[in-house]
Parts: structure tokens; C-alpha cells; sequence
């Protein structure tokens, strides 16, 4: 059970009414954990922001430190062995 998200985050600054500054930042992860991939699942029709953000700060700080220890590994999306 693993999701492959791309996380979106859009800031647009206004001023008087017109968008002066946009800034977008993009990231792709994988989510392996299940508690990880049951609580995106709780989430997906919450809509507070808050608690969006918080989970996705948690899901790319545990992936980010699957990288560092891991390194470039790829685990298969079916059986979440190691593919390389």
C-alpha cells in the first residue's frame, strides 16, 4: 500500500487587487509507512489547511529521511522490496 503524491504549493501575493508575485514549489514523494498512507487517506476530504500542511510537512520529512539513509533505493509499489 504506498501513494506516489506530487505536492503542489501555490503562494500569490495581491496588491490592490492585482497578483504581483507568484512562487510555486513542486515535490514528488512516496509514501511507504502505512500509518503514513491510512492517515492521507483520513485526510483527503478534510479541508483545513492547517492540518493539510502539517500532514504533508510530516510525509516529506519522513520521506527526505528515507533518502538520506537509504540513498536513490526504489522500493516496488506492489510488495515494497528494494528494485535496485
Amino acid at each position: 500500500m504506498i501513494r506516489k503524491l506530487k505536492i503542489e504549493l501555490k503562494i500569490s501575493e495581491i496588491s490592490k487587487g492585482e497578483v504581483k508575485d507568484k512562487e510555486e514549489i513542486i515535490e514528488e514523494i512516496d509514501v511507504y509507512e502505512e500509518d503514513w498512507v491510512k492517515y492521507y487517506e483520513e485526510m483527503k476530504n478534510n479541508k483545513d489547511m492547517m492540518k493539510k500542511l502539517d500532514m504533508v510537512y510530516g510525509m516529506i520529512d519522513v520521506y527526505k529521511g528515507f533518502k538520506e539513509r537509504h540513498g536513490n533505493t526504489v522500493l516496488c509499489h506492489g510488495c515494497v522490496m528494494p528494485i535496485n
